[in-house]
């Protein structure tokens, strides 16, 4: 799983890395989820064009983290931290 920022040192995003990333055959399918302060109505999208599985808002509830992470591992989006247990398949374990 790869966890990342968009606001990155040296002029890097997020959205830069990813791409890079991507293009290593090895890395092309392990999920990738953004974890971001920035604008989520503006950021979603892209990070969704962008191979992005998902988009965890910061600050990062802590009660729904680990749950969202579980969900897109398991192969599901996750667009918020909107978590509900009605919504997402529960990963108890």
């Amino acid at each position: 799983m790869i966890i990342m920022d968009l606001m990155l040192a040296n002029g890097q995003s997020g959205y830069n890395i990813i791409e890079k990333i991507r293009q290593e055959p090895q890395f092309a399918n392990i999920p990738a989820v953004v974890v971001s302060a920035s604008d989520p109505t503006i950021e979603m999208n892209k990070a969704r064009d962008s191979g992005f599985q998902g988009y965890i808002p910061k600050p990062i509830n802590n009660y729904s983290f680990a749950k969202i992470i579980a969900a897109i591992i398991g192969g599901q989006q996750v667009w918020g931290d909107d978590f509900s247990e009605h919504e997402y398949q529960s990963y108890e374990g």
